[in-house]
């Protein structure tokens, strides 16, 4: 009697592969960025599949975007390498910065759900000011970074830039007001006199903060700036800075000789704060090859930390706000401009977890309201989302090759057997 016994071992594997409906973009390239009134601007524009190949003889619209509205510039075709040039005359144009899109259809129109689609390309034209190329537009505060953790024990000079931009003080001075904060807590606050050039339509300068680093800052220490100015305006600007990590009770201990041989008296002497109870262990460093990575140490103790930093309010603590309901203006764009959302004074306090009780405007609207349509921030613009697009996620179950097994882990010989290596004692300092 012949038994025949077949072992068949399969491996399975699973990835995520996300479907994206974008059949093609189209962008801008040799575009300039500035323009200068009455000049001629010429740019390209490249066509390609999803693939990356292009697409020839393909026809395209360029328009300009102006508020909820888009205007036809010019009809464009592809040639065969799917590049098209233009050429756009800025006699007629406003003093203003204004928006090119290139679209595969005369009006721009928002993808349906599921649809394939052409991605629009999008370039911002900005108007060359008439001021001098380092002059402040707006008021602003930046603190400026440290090359290394701040020292326990030092005062260091953290410094200040500033520039108050159109402000009329009455009492030629401002106030800089700076908190800093570690583990979600206040520790240190102040504020200093910035003094404001009566007539100067803009005053630059530095100030500098003294900060005393103490044991309770680390590991990081949070620093917050703000000024709140005659015109209601507020300006804020926050700056994380790791420390040492050093402890408020310190802890030193010293052999007496420092060196000995197996066999030998030696005296451990210990110093701390009168009435510590110190632990106190002598292990032999080979213990180590069996329990690596076990030892005590500063990294083990801050990592213990409930909070090291804060990043956010809880949105239970958010307050609703409605959206902002707005008419039609000529000529203004629904762009939040070069101002990125990080340094808007409402968003530096939140990072810090601060809560805000002011009658002062901080807040950019997060949400308007136009003709029954609501529009929500978003990457510098605000959109709609009345249809939006998704991608939807495929999990793919993929087979392996049948009996491929991992090789097995190399075999490492640990050490195991240490006699006498060890002495734990609690030991009090009087």
């Amino acid at each position: 009697v012949f038994i025949h016994v077949f072992v068949c071992i399969t491996q399975s594997k699973e990835k995520h592969i996300a479907l994206s409906y974008v059949i093609g973009k189209l962008t801008f390239v040799d575009t300039p960025k500035i323009y200068e009134r009455g000049s001629t601007i010429e740019g390209k524009i490249n066509v390609v599949h999803f693939n990356n190949t292009p697409i020839a003889d393909m026809l395209v619209y360029l328009l300009e975007e102006k508020a909820w509205s888009s205007h036809l510039l010019q009809n464009l075709t592809t040639d065969s390498h799917g590049t098209a040039s233009f050429s756009v005359n800025t006699t007629s144009m406003a003093n203003e910065n204004f928006n090119l899109i290139v679209s595969n259809t005369p009006q721009v129109e928002n993808s349906r759900y599921r649809v394939p689609y052409f991605q629009r390309g999008h370039h911002i034209l900005s108007l060359i000011q008439p001021i001098a190329p380092h002059s402040k537009t707006s008021s602003s505060l930046a603190i400026q970074k440290m090359a290394k953790p701040l020292a326990c024990g030092e005062e260091v000079s953290i410094t200040i830039q500033y520039a108050i931009v159109g402000e009329t003080v009455p009492k030629g001075s401002v106030d800089v007001i700076y908190l800093a904060l570690s583990r979600g807590v206040i520790v240190q606050h102040g504020h200093m006199k910035v003094t404001v050039q009566q007539g100067s339509p803009a005053t630059e300068g530095e100030v500098t903060l003294k900060l005393a680093v103490v044991p309770e800052m680390a590991p990081v220490v949070q620093v917050l700036v703000y000024s709140m100015l005659p015109s209601e305006t507020v300006i804020a600007h926050s700056m994380n800075f790791p420390t040492e990590k050093c402890f408020r009770h310190k802890v030193s201990v010293e052999f007496s000789p420092s060196q000995a041989v197996p066999g030998e008296e030696n005296t451990l002497q210990l110093s701390a704060q009168p009435g510590s109870l110190c632990g106190l262990s002598a292990v032999d460093q080979s213990v180590h090859i069996m329990e690596p990575g076990k030892r005590l140490n500063a990294d083990k103790i801050f990592d213990l930390l409930p909070v090291k930093e804060t990043t956010h309010i809880p949105y239970q603590l958010e307050d609703q706000v409605a959206c902002l309901r707005v008419r039609p203006r000529r000529n203004v764009m629904l762009y939040a401009g070069q101002t990125e959302e990080k340094n808007e004074p409402y968003e530096v306090f939140k990072k810090l977890g601060l809560k805000l009780a002011t009658n002062l405007v901080l807040r950019v609207p997060s949400c308007l309201h136009f003709k029954g349509i609501q529009y929500h921030r978003g990457h510098g613009r605000y959109i709609s989302y009345s249809h939006h697009r998704t991608m939807d996620t495929l999990l793919v179950a993929q087979s392996g090759t049948a009996g491929a097994l991992a090789p097995p882990p190399p075999i490492q010989t640990v050490r195991t057997f240490f006699p006498e290596t060890w002495i734990w004692d609690l030991v009090e300092v009087g």
